[in-house]
């Protein structure tokens, strides 16, 4: 319980001074009082600043997941459809092997989260580059994989889709990395 504080006036001259002592109890209670304030002030700004952040990269890995998703989709659309031109799918796929990749290494930095991505693009992208279809109709305008190519890449790209959709729950979870120690390097 605060006490209260003492008022004493002293005349100067013609002047009068009016002088508050606290005591001790008085003293801790204010200082109590201004920690408190800074903590929620600091914790307000502090902490609903790191959220907002936090919330906004993983927001940005999942709309890259998603990206990732949909024209992968108009890729295979294309191959299930035997439309797909064979000259265009090498380099197709180096693009999208670059993409995955930058896009797992800021995953696995940031917040320690191990997609599994790459490792399904990589076995699609032998299945396709490596069939006998791909290959023997190389100059042709479009190929078309057999029954059994499609079979193994209907159950690849069910692996890869089932990874993007465990990867955007893995995000949700995920902590970043070292918080802490980005916060005090600003």
């Amino acid at each position: 319980m605060v006490s209260a504080c003492k008022w004493s006036t002293y005349k100067k001259g013609m002047d009068t001074v009016i002088v508050s002592t606290f005591s001790t109890a008085d003293k801790i209670a204010l200082l109590d009082i201004v920690i408190t304030v800074i903590i929620a002030i600091w914790i307000s700004i502090f902490v609903n600043n790191n959220f907002t952040t936090i919330r906004a990269v993983k927001e940005y890995f999942i709309t890259e997941d998603q990206i990732i998703r949909d024209e992968y989709n108009e890729f295979l659309k294309k191959i299930y459809n035997n439309e797909g031109n064979p000259r265009e799918i090498p380099e197709w796929f180096k693009v999208m092997t670059m993409k995955i990749n930058v896009y797992e290494g800021f995953l696995k930095k940031e917040f320690h989260v191990h997609p599994k991505l790459g490792k399904h693009h990589t076995k699609i992208k032998i299945l396709i580059t490596g069939s006998d279809e791909l290959n023997s109709s190389f100059n042709a305008e479009t190929f078309s994989l057999l029954g059994t190519s499609k079979t193994s890449l209907h159950k690849i790209h069910k692996d890869f889709s089932n990874s993007q959709t465990r990867l955007v729950v893995e995000i949700n979870k995920a902590k970043p990395k070292s918080w802490l120690t980005r916060q005090f390097k600003r």
